[in-house]
C-alpha cells in the first residue's frame, strides 16, 4: 500500500542530497572564484582550472542522479530491481559509498588546489580564508557519508516495514524458517521481484489478471537438509544436477518458463491465451509430476519427499501448495495478500483449503 508520509520522507531524503550536493557545486565555483581574485594567476590558468571543476562535477551530478533515480525504483517500483538477487540493499550501501568516496576525494582536491595557490601568492589577511576553505571541506567529507549512512538507514526500515524482502531463498534464514514450519502447508512466497516481470507485464497490458508465477524450494524438493549441503558439497551438487535434469524434462513435457537461481527456481506457465487460475491446476500438475520424477534421485529415499510452492500474481492473489508424496494442500484466497503465512494462518474471508491424491482441483 502506497504510504504517502514515506513517499514524502524519502522525496524530502533526496532533495537534502540533492542540496549538499549543490552546496559543494557552491562552494567549489565560490572558492575558485576568490582564489582568482586573491591570486593574479593567468586567465588560462584560470579557465582549465574551472574546465577541469567543470568536468569533475558534471560527471559526478549525472552518476549521482543515476544512484537517486534507481533509489526510487527500488522502492517504488519492485520491477526495477528484479536482477538483484542476494542483498540488494547492501550493494546499494557499496554503491553509495563509491560515490561519496569520489565525492570527497574531488572535495580534498578541490581544496588542496585552492589552499596552495592561497598560501604561496595570497597576502596574510587571507590566510583565514584558507582556514575556512579547509573547515568547510572536512565538514563536507563527515557530513556526506552520514547521510549515506542515515539514507540507507531510513531505506531499510521502509524496506522492512513494507516487507519488502530482497533476499532469495537460498540464504540459510529463509531456509530455517520453512523448516521450523514443520507440517504446516505454508512457505515464503518469493514475489515477482526475482523474476523478470515479462510475463506479469504482458497480462497486465491484456487486461485481465497476471499469470500466476512458481518459486520451489529446490533443497525441499530433493530432500537435502542445509547441514548436509555444508559438510559434503560434492554429493549435494551431484544432486542437484540429477534434479536439474528432470527439472527440464518436466518443464518440457509441461511447456512452462524457468529461471534458476540458487536453490530458488521460478515457473511461469507457457499456457497460451491463459490469464487467469483457471490454469493454476496446470503448474500444480507440473509439480506433481516433477514429485514423481525426483523419487528415483540418490540420498533422497530416506528423507520426507516435499515440493513447497508459492503461487504469486504480483499484487493481486497468492496461494501456496505444499506436496508430499501424492498428497498437497493447497490454499486460495480470492483478495489480496502478501505472503503465503496470511493465507495458512486465516480461516476467513473466503479462503478455501483444497486436499487431493494426484488431480488438483481448483
Amino acid at each position: 500500500m502506497f504510504d504517502a508520509k514515506k513517499a514524502f520522507a524519502t522525496e524530502m531524503a533526496y532533495g537534502a542530497l540533492f542540496f549538499i550536493n549543490g552546496g559543494f557545486s557552491v562552494f567549489e565555483y565560490v572558492a575558485f572564484a576568490q582564489s582568482r581574485a586573491v591570486v593574479n594567476i593567468s586567465l588560462e590558468s584560470a579557465v582549465a582550472y574551472s574546465d577541469i571543476v567543470r568536468d569533475s562535477y558534471i560527471e559526478y551530478r549525472e552518476r549521482n542522479i543515476t544512484v537517486i533515480t534507481t533509489m526510487r525504483n527500488y522502492i517504488f517500483n519492485r520491477n526495477a530491481f528484479s536482477g538483484m538477487i542476494g542483498q540488494p540493499s547492501r550493494q546499494l550501501a557499496l554503491w553509495w559509498f563509491h560515490n561519496a568516496t569520489d565525492f570527497m576525494n574531488e572535495l580534498f582536491n578541490v581544496g588542496s588546489t585552492v589552499k596552495l595557490y592561497i598560501a604561496d601568492k595570497a597576502n596574510k589577511s587571507y590566510r583565514s580564508d584558507t582556514i575556512g576553505i579547509i573547515i568547510i571541506s572536512i565538514a563536507f567529507c563527515i557530513l556526506t557519508p552520514f547521510c549515506f549512512l542515515m539514507g540507507n538507514a531510513v531505506l531499510q526500515q521502509l524496506a522492512n516495514k513494507n516487507k519488502m524482502e530482497f533476499y532469495a531463498v537460498k540464504s540459510s534464514k529463509v531456509l530455517k524458517g520453512v523448516d521450523s514450519l514443520g507440517n504446516r502447508a505454508m512457505c515464503n512466497v518469493i514475489n515477482s521481484r526475482l523474476w523478470d516481470g515479462g510475463v506479469t507485464s504482458k497480462a497486465m497490458s491484456s487486461g485481465c489478471r497476471p499469470l500466476p508465477q512458481v518459486s520451489i524450494l529446490v533443497a525441499e524438493v530433493v530432500g537435502i537438509p542445509s547441514q548436509l549441503s555444508k559438510r559434503n558439497f560434492k554429493m549435494a551438487a551431484n544432486v542437484m544436477k540429477a534434479f536439474d535434469k528432470c527439472l527440464d524434462a518436466v518443464a518440457l513435457q509441461h511447456d512452462v518458463i524457468q529461471k534458476k537461481d540458487g536453490y530458488t527456481v521460478m515457473i511461469a506457465s507457457g499456457v497460451a491465451n491463459s490469464c487467469y487460475y483457471d490454469h493454476a491446476s496446470h503448474l500444480v500438475q507440473f509439480a506433481a509430476d516433477l514429485l514423481h520424477k525426483v523419487k528415483a534421485l540418490p540420498l533422497i529415499n530416506n528423507h520426507r519427499l516435499h515440493i513447497r510452492i508459492g503461487i504469486n500474481s504480483g499484487t493481486v492473489e497468492a496461494g501456496v501448495i505444499e506436496l508430499t508424496t501424492d498428497v498437497y494442500l493447497g490454499y486460495f484466497s480470492g483478495r489480496s495478500v502478501s505472503t503465503a503465512e496470511s493465507i495458512a494462518s486465516s480461516s476467513k474471508g473466503g479462503f478455501q483449503a483444497v486436499v487431493a491424491r494426484r488431480s488438483p482441483v481448483w
